[in-house]
């Protein structure tokens, strides 16, 4: 199969970024081409924010137009696309004669921030009022601005949802979000896989048979919408927790932190450092965020290490499938807190091995990538000539 990888990337993931479709990318790159599959990548970046500025927004963004050749695209078999806004435009899916399938990682389609996240509860006010509800609201200042424009005014069609042929989203919770948009009924849902080596028996004994870490990890970004601030504010005071990770709410964190004597902040970690999970007893994943699969989630859990979750982000997904975790309410209190960690230690060991058992089956790269050579193969049998 000739498959064309059209993926507009973000910054170079390094230090500090625990997940980021564009690890996903390469990982799917890898996968597709061990395969026996021919991948031609179709990725730009733009160097220098004004050029960024001006393509991505009055261009690419803005009115769709895009620098792909038609020609290179009618000679593949398939286009998957991923990260799909900035600088490859829209208008190439029109021309296209080969079936186009985009998967989405956030809601950008949605909203004009990306996240459909305000003021501490979801919030769907532009998918179903106006874009211009962001304006409204204040929303992500300048970008919120751009992206109200380019959503209500420059591509009202919603070019990102309505034109590929097949959509592919990573959890139940998201694609419920995304089908109140798009007329397209043909959709599958696909879980992130983990990027961490663990489908070996030797790591497995060593995890099941040595003593139990203590201590509890929070992983990801600094932002309002994980609920980091939320965490440590309501954190019991006899457990100790450590928060890693980057962002804008970074300073006040490690304020918060330097005032809690159980609380310590780590800073930014390496996400191919396989061994920072099993440090700890659990991940704390208190996101009111309607992620779609977290990465961090998907690779704790492959590390044996058990997710205490709230019940807002698609995670309890992920801890569903692989029965390796307690799931909270999103306002949980202090109290429940307490409970949950209580009801983890007690089925600490049952966890645990579901969770290795997890990541060498269900989030395996190897289960993914078939599964997506799956919807690849069964979307060109049902091509229309």
């Amino acid at each position: 199969m000739k498959i064309g990888l059209v993926h507009d990337p973000y910054s170079p993931i390094s230090l500090g970024n625990v997940g980021g479709e564009d690890n996903l990318v390469e990982l799917e790159v890898t996968q597709l081409e061990a395969r026996g599959h021919e991948v031609q990548r179709i990725m730009r970046i733009l160097d220098g924010g004004r050029r960024r500025f001006i393509h991505g927004i009055v261009t690419a963004s803005g009115r769709g137009i895009s620098p792909i050749d038609k020609k290179s695209i009618d000679s593949l078999d398939l286009i998957h696309t991923n990260n799909l806004s900035l600088v490859s435009g829209y208008s190439w899916i029109d021309k296209s004669r080969v079936p186009v399938v985009s998967s989405f990682h956030n809601y950008r389609p949605l909203c004009p921030i990306s996240i459909s996240w305000r003021d501490g509860n979801l919030c769907f006010e532009c998918r179903d009022v106006s874009s211009f509800k962001a304006v409204q609201h204040r929303c992500g200042g300048v970008v919120g601005l751009l992206g109200s424009i380019r959503k209500g005014v420059l591509q009202r069609n919603e070019p990102e949802i309505q034109k590929p042929s097949h959509l592919i989203f990573t959890s139940n919770k998201m694609a419920a979000a995304y089908q109140a948009s798009t007329k397209i009924s043909n959709f599958d849902i696909l879980h992130n896989p983990s990027r961490l080596k663990t489908a070996n028996n030797s790591s497995k004994t060593l995890s099941l048979s040595a003593t139990p870490p203590k201590g509890f990890l929070f992983a990801g970004r600094l932002t309002p919408e994980k609920g980091v601030i939320e965490l440590i504010e309501k954190w019991p005071e006899q457990e100790p927790l450590t928060i890693a990770g980057s962002g804008v709410l970074e300073s006040k964190v490690r304020k918060l932190c330097d005032s809690r004597q159980n609380i310590k902040f780590y800073g930014t970690f390496s996400p191919h450092d396989h061994n920072f999970y099993g440090q700890f007893e659990a991940l704390i994943f208190p996101s009111s965020w309607l992620e779609g699969s977290p990465l961090v989630v998907i690779e704790a859990i492959s590390m044996g290490v058990p997710v205490i979750a709230t019940d807002t982000s698609s995670a309890t997904e992920l801890i569903e499938q692989s029965q390796c975790g307690i799931t909270i309410p999103q306002n949980y209190s202090t109290e429940e807190m307490r409970i949950a960690i209580s009801r983890l230690r007690e089925n600490s060991n049952i966890f645990r091995r579901n969770g290795l058992e997890a990541g060498e089956t269900i989030f395996s790269p190897d289960t993914w990538i078939k599964n997506l050579e799956s919807i690849f193969e069964r979307v060109l049998r049902n091509k229309v000539l």
